[in-house]
């Protein structure tokens, strides 16, 4: 049986790359996209605790999540 299976450190360095060639425009985008559908799920209305983390680099920018939380 052969196991088609990719290793940790191969999808670390795949992923590394793949936000090494986006933008600060492209970063912008997909964070503004990623908040606005985090910010409609029901699960985010009425929240008493939010834990988040400031982003860091290439990471999801979460600026407007926690200045609005």
């Amino acid at each position: 049986m052969e196991c088609n299976c990719i290793d940790k450190k191969s999808v670390r360095r795949w992923v590394k790359n793949q936000k090494a060639q986006m933008t600060q425009a492209d970063i912008a985008l997909q964070s503004q996209c990623i908040m606005e559908k985090l910010m409609a799920m029901p699960e985010y209305d009425g929240l008493e605790n939010l834990f988040i983390y400031v982003n860091f680099n290439e990471e999801v920018v979460t600026t407007k999540l926690i200045e609005e939380s």
